[in-house]
């Protein structure tokens, strides 16, 4: 039976944006599973930063939206970064408490502590995703493997990486499951990636490689 797999990303999103349009990217689609990668904007996008404890009560309640659905969930951490670039992508980020390793360890724990505490499935993308430097083998695009000050988003081997992941915690989990959805920020979107915003069998994004991986 053909695997049905939906890119629900978006750049820039944070949980505020993922509860808006839950019931139109999530829901309608009737998934069996739901992969959720969430929480980088809300701690480092400025003008959309949120408060670690709203980050928390909105992710429980996207969770508790998909186990409403009938679905199943499998929740991914965040990545790591390089981080003179995400300065000099987002200056202003520096102005908020906390270092930006710090926001990020905290974010983790409570992604970590989350997935335990209800029993779902964890994806260690902020283990995974390495090297992450200034090196053309680096998995997050740098000069040297793209041309691009980015230092956030992933290459194609690094959205791959979380796609074979993401495919073993399926099968070990969720083998019964045929409809996923993918929900998440521009991570999950696939930002510079060929098929951005698709989880064709084509497309590099890591929805696009999961989709490969299941009807292969």
């Amino acid at each position: 039976m053909e695997y049905c797999v939906y890119n629900a990303g978006f750049p820039g999103d944070t949980t505020v944006e993922l509860l808006k349009r839950f019931d139109r990217d999530v829901a309608q689609r009737q998934p069996d599973v739901v992969v959720m990668l969430a929480g980088s904007n809300d701690m480092f996008y400025p003008g959309h930063m949120l408060e670690l404890a709203t980050f928390q009560k909105n992710y429980n309640t996207l969770l508790d939206r998909i186990e409403n659905l009938g679905a199943q969930a499998v929740v991914l951490t965040a990545p790591r970064f390089l981080k003179h670039l995400l300065i000099e992508n987002f200056p202003e980020t520096i102005n908020y408490p906390l270092s930006l390793e710090e926001r990020l360890d905290m974010l983790n724990q409570t992604i970590r502590k989350t997935a335990a505490e209800r029993y779902i499935p964890l994806v260690d993308v902020n283990k995974l995703i390495d090297p992450v430097d200034e090196t053309a083998g680096s998995m997050v695009l740098n000069v040297a493997n793209s041309g691009k000050r980015d230092g956030m988003h992933m290459t194609a081997e690094g959205y791959g990486v979380i796609a074979r992941n993401v495919y073993k915690t399926l099968k070990a989990n969720y083998p019964e499951a045929r409809t996923i959805v993918c929900l998440g920020n521009s991570i999950t979107y696939g930002v510079y990636m060929p098929g951005k915003g698709t989880a064709g069998i084509d497309a590099l994004t890591y929805p696009g490689q999961l989709c490969k991986l299941l009807n292969s």
